[in-house]
Parts: C-alpha cells; sequence; structure tokens
C-alpha cells in the first residue's frame, strides 16, 4: 500500500512539473522580456539625458519639459 502511494506521489509531481519543451519556452520568453525591458530603459534614460542637455543649455521649450517630466 504504501509502495503504491509513493508511486502514485511520484507520477502525479511529474505531471505537475512543466516538460523540457515548456521550460525552453519560458526561459526564452523570459530573456525576450529582458532585452526588451533593457531596450527601453535605455531609450528612457536617452531620452533623459537629452532633455537635461538641453536645460543645461536652455535650448528647451516648455511643452518638452512636460512631455518628458524631468
Amino acid at each position: 500500500m504504501k509502495l503504491l502511494k509513493c508511486k502514485m506521489l511520484l507520477t502525479s509531481r511529474r505531471q505537475k512539473e512543466p516538460t523540457l519543451q515548456q521550460r525552453k519556452q519560458v526561459r526564452l520568453l523570459r530573456r525576450k522580456r529582458l532585452r526588451r525591458n533593457l531596450r527601453l530603459r535605455l531609450k528612457q534614460l536617452q531620452q533623459i539625458f537629452v532633455s537635461q542637455q538641453q536645460i543645461k543649455h536652455g535650448t528647451v521649450s516648455h511643452a518638452m519639459l512636460s512631455t518628458t517630466g524631468v
């Protein structure tokens, strides 16, 4: 009886665990998401940097200031 229970537990656990293919897919998605986030962050940083430079040189319009939120 105990052996049977152990076997059942093992099989149920195996069913819950994602297959190798699914795991690979998830990993790929995660990597893609990270890459995209980095690109977005870079773009935002660039924008902020540019607007800060413009503020220093006094060449920024008030409309631009409100959009960048610096």
